[in-house]
């Protein structure tokens, strides 16, 4: 009975959880834009939708999320702050880019399994 319960907690937790705010697509780039799934992948697309590069996604801290990108060995940081983003953009050897601003573009739609 205590696992079906457990079960049933973490089944409806999952569906009916808060959405993460960093899933959606994001203009972080000036050619096109990158995109955080549910899942936690995370794909880089140009503006005819066609695929540059993909990785995953994950939490920094509570304000922030670093993607991995692995055709390119790059890492992004997406940070919130005030209600503002800002993006950031390294590679191995250091940071190499300014933060800038961003913006979402897109909200990522909840699927629900029915």
């Amino acid at each position: 009975m205590k696992a079906i319960i457990v079960f049933l907690l973490l089944f409806c937790g999952n569906v009916y959880g808060e959405q993460h705010w960093a899933v959606g697509g994001w203009d972080c780039r000036s050619w096109g834009a990158i995109r955080l799934l549910n899942d936690h992948y995370a794909i880089d697309v140009d503006p005819e939708g066609y695929l540059m590069n993909w990785g995953m996604w994950q939490d920094f801290d509570q304000n922030s999320v670093i993607i991995l990108w692995i055709e390119s060995s790059k890492m992004d940081i997406i940070t919130k702050e005030n209600n503002r983003f800002y993006t950031q953009h390294s590679y191995g050897f250091g940071i190499s880019s300014e933060i800038e601003e961003t913006k979402k573009i897109f909200i990522e739609v909840k699927e629900s399994n029915e």
